[in-house]
Protein backbone atom coordinates (compact mmCIF):
# COMPACT_ATOMS: atom_id res chain seq x y z
CA UNK A 1 0.00 0.00 0.00
CA UNK A 2 2.67 2.34 1.04
CA UNK A 3 4.41 1.63 -2.73
CA UNK A 4 1.03 2.10 -4.66
CA UNK A 5 0.37 5.50 -2.40
CA UNK A 6 3.85 6.65 -2.87
CA UNK A 7 4.57 5.94 -6.39
CA UNK A 8 1.29 7.82 -7.67
CA UNK A 9 1.42 11.04 -5.49
CA UNK A 10 5.43 11.59 -6.28
CA UNK A 11 4.40 11.16 -9.89
CA UNK A 12 1.32 13.16 -9.84
CA UNK A 13 3.37 16.38 -7.74
CA UNK A 14 6.45 16.12 -10.00
CA UNK A 15 3.81 16.86 -12.97
CA UNK A 16 0.96 19.07 -11.53
CA UNK A 17 2.70 21.00 -8.66
CA UNK A 18 5.61 23.19 -7.75
CA UNK A 19 7.77 22.60 -4.95
CA UNK A 20 9.67 25.95 -3.21
CA UNK A 21 13.14 24.45 -3.25
CA UNK A 22 14.72 21.54 -5.58
CA UNK A 23 13.39 18.26 -4.44
CA UNK A 24 13.14 14.96 -5.73
CA UNK A 25 10.60 12.18 -5.20
CA UNK A 26 13.15 10.18 -3.11
CA UNK A 27 13.49 13.28 -0.57
CA UNK A 28 9.55 13.36 -0.53
CA UNK A 29 9.32 9.26 -0.05
CA UNK A 30 12.29 9.66 2.79
CA UNK A 31 9.90 12.39 4.80
CA UNK A 32 7.05 10.59 4.77
CA UNK A 33 8.68 7.61 6.00
CA UNK A 34 10.33 9.38 8.82
CA UNK A 35 6.14 10.89 9.45
CA UNK A 36 5.39 7.57 9.40
CA UNK A 37 7.82 6.30 12.04
CA UNK A 38 6.67 8.96 14.71
CA UNK A 39 3.76 6.72 15.08
CA UNK A 40 5.18 3.65 14.99
CA UNK A 41 8.29 4.25 17.34
CA UNK A 42 6.79 3.69 20.70
CA UNK A 43 4.98 0.66 19.40
CA UNK A 44 8.72 -1.14 18.37
CA UNK A 45 9.82 -3.81 20.70
CA UNK A 46 13.06 -2.79 22.85
CA UNK A 47 15.79 -5.18 23.40
CA UNK A 48 14.82 -5.46 27.12
CA UNK A 49 10.96 -5.97 26.25
CA UNK A 50 10.79 -9.50 26.66
CA UNK A 51 7.45 -9.96 26.01
CA UNK A 52 6.18 -7.24 24.23
CA UNK A 53 2.93 -6.81 22.90
CA UNK A 54 1.27 -4.74 19.50
CA UNK A 55 -1.54 -3.04 20.54
CA UNK A 56 -4.72 -4.70 19.04
CA UNK A 57 -5.64 -1.69 16.74
CA UNK A 58 -2.14 -1.49 14.90
CA UNK A 59 -3.11 -2.09 11.61
CA UNK A 60 -5.38 1.08 11.75
CA UNK A 61 -2.85 2.89 13.19
CA UNK A 62 -0.60 1.95 10.55
CA UNK A 63 -2.87 2.57 7.97
CA UNK A 64 -4.19 6.38 8.98
CA UNK A 65 -0.16 7.02 9.75
CA UNK A 66 0.70 6.17 6.18
CA UNK A 67 -2.17 8.70 5.05
CA UNK A 68 -0.97 11.11 7.17
CA UNK A 69 2.65 10.68 6.29
CA UNK A 70 1.38 11.19 2.02
CA UNK A 71 -0.73 14.22 3.16
CA UNK A 72 2.72 16.13 5.10
CA UNK A 73 5.31 14.11 3.62
CA UNK A 74 4.57 14.24 -0.22
CA UNK A 75 2.11 16.56 -0.16
CA UNK A 76 3.04 19.11 2.50
CA UNK A 77 6.12 19.55 0.46
CA UNK A 78 4.83 21.47 -2.39
CA UNK A 79 3.91 24.76 -2.85
CA UNK A 80 0.80 25.82 -1.08
CA UNK A 81 -0.27 27.68 -4.09
CA UNK A 82 -0.66 23.91 -5.43
CA UNK A 83 -1.96 21.84 -2.69
CA UNK A 84 -5.53 21.94 -3.38
CA UNK A 85 -4.67 20.26 -6.72
CA UNK A 86 -2.80 17.20 -4.61
CA UNK A 87 -5.77 17.48 -1.93
CA UNK A 88 -8.07 16.40 -4.89
CA UNK A 89 -6.32 13.98 -6.15
CA UNK A 90 -5.51 12.28 -3.28
CA UNK A 91 -9.05 12.16 -1.38
CA UNK A 92 -10.38 10.57 -4.93
CA UNK A 93 -7.38 7.89 -4.47
CA UNK A 94 -8.17 6.97 -1.00
CA UNK A 95 -11.65 6.48 -1.98
CA UNK A 96 -10.23 4.16 -4.57
CA UNK A 97 -10.87 6.14 -8.18
CA UNK A 98 -8.45 5.08 -10.49
CA UNK A 99 -6.82 8.53 -10.42
CA UNK A 100 -3.90 7.54 -12.85
CA UNK A 101 -6.35 7.64 -15.44
CA UNK A 102 -8.31 10.42 -14.47
CA UNK A 103 -5.51 12.98 -13.85
CA UNK A 104 -3.64 11.18 -16.77
CA UNK A 105 -0.36 10.27 -14.49
CA UNK A 106 1.96 8.50 -16.60
CA UNK A 107 3.15 5.46 -14.17
CA UNK A 108 5.26 3.95 -17.25
CA UNK A 109 4.20 1.10 -19.75
CA UNK A 110 4.58 -1.48 -17.21
CA UNK A 111 2.30 0.01 -14.41
CA UNK A 112 -0.23 -2.88 -13.60
CA UNK A 113 -1.43 -1.30 -9.99
CA UNK A 114 -5.11 -2.10 -9.83
CA UNK A 115 -7.14 1.02 -8.02
CA UNK A 116 -7.81 0.46 -4.37
CA UNK A 117 -9.36 1.62 -1.76
CA UNK A 118 -7.31 3.27 1.35
CA UNK A 119 -8.52 1.82 4.54
CA UNK A 120 -8.60 5.27 7.32
CA UNK A 121 -10.56 6.95 10.27
CA UNK A 122 -11.17 10.00 8.30
CA UNK A 123 -14.62 11.88 9.00
CA UNK A 124 -15.37 15.05 7.62
CA UNK A 125 -12.95 17.87 6.26
CA UNK A 126 -12.73 20.09 3.88
CA UNK A 127 -8.84 19.61 3.41
CA UNK A 128 -6.74 17.06 4.44
CA UNK A 129 -4.35 19.80 4.88
CA UNK A 130 -6.61 20.93 8.27
CA UNK A 131 -6.76 17.10 9.55
CA UNK A 132 -4.39 15.26 11.87
CA UNK A 133 -4.45 11.58 12.87
CA UNK A 134 -4.70 11.77 16.49
CA UNK A 135 -3.42 7.89 17.41
CA UNK A 136 -4.30 8.00 21.73
CA UNK A 137 -8.74 8.69 20.10
CA UNK A 138 -7.73 7.01 17.04
CA UNK A 139 -9.55 9.72 15.08
CA UNK A 140 -9.01 12.64 13.05
CA UNK A 141 -8.65 15.90 14.31
CA UNK A 142 -8.65 19.59 13.03
CA UNK A 143 -5.67 21.10 13.82
CA UNK A 144 -7.47 24.89 14.88
CA UNK A 145 -9.18 22.21 17.49
CA UNK A 146 -5.80 21.41 19.34
CA UNK A 147 -5.04 24.97 20.54
CA UNK A 148 -7.13 27.36 22.51
CA UNK A 149 -8.43 30.14 20.29
CA UNK A 150 -6.42 32.95 21.01
CA UNK A 151 -8.21 36.18 21.96
CA UNK A 152 -6.19 39.58 21.71
CA UNK A 153 -6.43 41.76 24.57
CA UNK A 154 -7.20 44.99 23.85
CA UNK A 155 -6.34 46.58 27.68
CA UNK A 156 -2.28 45.59 26.73
CA UNK A 157 -0.27 47.47 25.57
CA UNK A 158 1.46 47.13 22.18
CA UNK A 159 5.15 46.24 24.11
Amino acid sequence: MFNYIADICVEYTRKNCMFPCPGSGPYVVNHAIRLIETYIMQHKPKPEDEDHKMPENIEDRLNNALVFASIWGIGGCIEETTRSKFDTMFQELLIGEDVVAKFEIDMGKDYTEEPMKIPNKLGDFKSLFEVYFDQEEMKWVNWMSTVPKYIVNKEDSYL
